[in-house]
């Protein structure tokens, strides 16, 4: 670990030398720079684990929110954070070093990973049509509306938070066709469910 962190000084270092880098603006940089960084990180010995809370935070490629966005995090996504300062954590992700924000940084997971399901629409206007009547109840007592998911309880209790995308929904009703790794989610228009079609995606329960 030791050799790891010497290893990061050195880039650090150079990227700082060379420029290669979006420097912050006057005000930010007197607050919090990576040559701050830099200087405290030759006395850290070890490293410790967070998880995103969200998707789309910002991965930038210095401490200050004037500078180059890397990338933008996954939901519950693990990084390893080689020091915190300034309310900024710099964290070692893909080969490379960068700064998060550490407020969108949890130590523990925020959600379980549940594997790819098969997301397929239905939505709810109401006449007697392919979806159905849109109306009716879940089988958690609900009125059914746009927004609720379908699930199987076996791999995800009813009343769970269930994130997809990045967003959130509640997992209030069930369904003969829906078994195993398979979510039915219900909008508000036919051809929003005609055009959001049936895909693939990541999901995640989120933890209580």
């Amino acid at each position: 670990m030791r050799k790891f962190l010497l290893f990061v000084i050195t880039v650090l270092s150079i990227i700082t030398v060379t420029g290669t880098t979006v420097r912050a603006d006057e005000s930010e940089a007197r607050i919090i720079t990576t040559e701050q960084f830099i200087e405290k990180l030759q006395y850290i010995d070890d490293t410790s684990t967070r998880y995103a809370v969200s998707n789309d935070i910002n991965i930038r490629t210095e401490p200050n929110t004037n500078c180059e966005v890397y990338r933008h995090t996954r939901y519950n996504e693990k990084f390893e954070v080689l020091l915190e300062l300034g309310g900024w954590s710099m964290v070692s992700k893909e080969g490379m070093v960068a700064f998060i924000k550490s407020e969108y940084l949890s130590k523990e997971e925020t959600a379980v990973y549940m594997g790819k399901f098969k997301i397929s629409h239905y939505c709810c206007e109401k006449y007697k049509h392919i979806c159905g009547t849109g109306s009716g109840k879940t089988a958690t007592g609900l009125d059914v509306r746009p927004g609720l998911i379908s699930v199987d309880p076996k791999l995800i209790p009813l009343g769970s938070v269930v994130i997809i995308n990045g967003k959130e929904y509640r997992a209030e009703d069930t369904g003969g066709m829906i078994k195993g790794k398979k979510i039915d989610m219900a909008v508000t228009y036919h051809q929003e469910a005609l055009d959001l079609g049936v895909y693939y995606a990541d999901v995640y329960v989120k933890k209580k």
